[in-house]
């Protein structure tokens, strides 16, 4: 599935030379809130950085997107009473490779809100070090996943070719965690808030 996905993402990028669309480009920033108990308790909520190529026929549109988060956080522990942890640190890095079905209202006026979903691939990847009396302990683990999300945001124009946006994204993807966040499993998707310009 997710190669197919990808081969989609690549056929999307030829599309403006074999039919008339219309392109936009934009960066956006966020806040992203893990939905998985487990991934909170570890790393909370962060920042993250995307970014879309969003082709645009009238109302309907289609975008690809990408992704990444990174944040520290503290690894689950679970020790005997003879055992003292010293330290313990962790790192979670998440990127994602988004297709998009987008419908936007009021394509000509300067406010077009708009809704869309998809699929993804989500590619996670954790680092834990574990300190104690005893030893120090090293793991890490990284898996893909194909996910899928949802979306609503709204557009301001600011001038012809420029817009503010803000957006609200739902994601899910479930990624092998046995080596980290406490479980054999884990959902890596969560809530994300951006806001962003798009050309």
């Amino acid at each position: 599935m997710r190669r197919y996905l990808l081969a989609a993402c690549l056929l999307l990028l030829l599309m403006p030379s074999v039919v008339q669309a219309e392109t936009e480009f934009d960066i956006k920033t966020g806040y992203f809130m893990p939905t998985d108990n487990a991934m909170d308790d570890m790393y909370g909520t962060g920042a993250v950085i995307a970014g879309d190529l969003i082709y645009w026929f009238d109302n309907l549109g289609m975008g690809i997107g990408l992704d990444y988060w990174k944040q520290d956080g503290t690894p689950v522990t679970i020790m005997d009473g003879s055992i003292s942890v010293l330290e313990a640190s962790s790192e979670m890095e998440i990127v994602s490779l988004t297709l998009t079905a987008l419908y936007r209202f009021n394509p000509t006026q300067k406010v077009k809100p708009y809704v869309g979903a998809g699929l993804g691939s989500y590619y996670a990847k954790e680092n834990s070090s574990v300190t104690t009396n005893y030893s120090t302990t090293s793991f890490s683990g990284s898996d893909t996943a194909l996910g899928v999300h949802i979306l609503a945001g709204v557009d301001m124009e600011l001038s012809e070719s420029i817009s503010f946006f803000l957006e609200a994204k739902l994601s899910g993807a479930t990624v092998d965690a046995s080596g980290g966040l406490g479980g054999e499993d884990a959902d890596i998707g969560g809530f994300t808030i951006f806001a962003g310009i798009r050309f």
